[in-house]
């Protein structure tokens, strides 16, 4: 397996990290190569709470949520897999995010994601249904892809 991206070292994809932790990754392979199952078998031996987030067809609004006052409101997904799962850092596999909807009506998913992926945004993103900042930086993102696309800016890339 070849570790390359931006989050790659030497010591490893995952060295230096938060217990339970490890940086963005794009899990890149053929349409049958099984990357869904390998997120989720690597997240089990890691004994990393997590879910899977199935992405075809979703819009933006899945991942980010609306604000309180809307009697639908809920929060963004990692701020409800954080207090689903009450702790701080569970897994998430974003699977078949190339089907997601692209339309701008409810809000690109894309464009959703990206403040969760990096880092130093997500210590301290602010929720508009909790009203408050939230630190979001803990979670261990995996993102099956069948090739790299502008998200590798975003992620390291693990290709097989």
């Amino acid at each position: 397996m070849i570790v390359q991206g931006a989050t790659a070292r030497s010591d490893g994809a995952f060295g230096q990290c938060d217990p339970g932790y490890f940086p963005p990754s794009i899990l890149v392979g053929s349409p049958v190569s099984r990357k869904s199952r390998f997120a989720r078998r690597l997240v089990n031996v890691l004994k990393v709470l997590h879910d899977v987030i199935p992405c075809c067809g979703v819009s933006g609004r899945a991942f980010a949520g609306t604000p309180r006052r809307w009697t639908t409101g809920e929060p963004y997904l990692p701020v409800a897999l954080i207090t689903g799962y009450r702790i701080a850092g569970p897994g998430v596999i974003l699977d078949e995010i190339e089907k997601v909807d692209t339309s701008r009506y409810n809000r690109r998913a894309h464009d959703a994601l990206l403040a969760f992926l990096e880092r130093e945004t997500a210590c301290r993103f602010h929720d508009p249904h909790v009203q408050a900042p939230c630190n979001v930086s803990h979670l261990s993102w995996l993102i099956p892809l069948i090739s790299l696309t502008a998200s590798r800016d975003h992620c390291g890339a693990i290709a097989g």
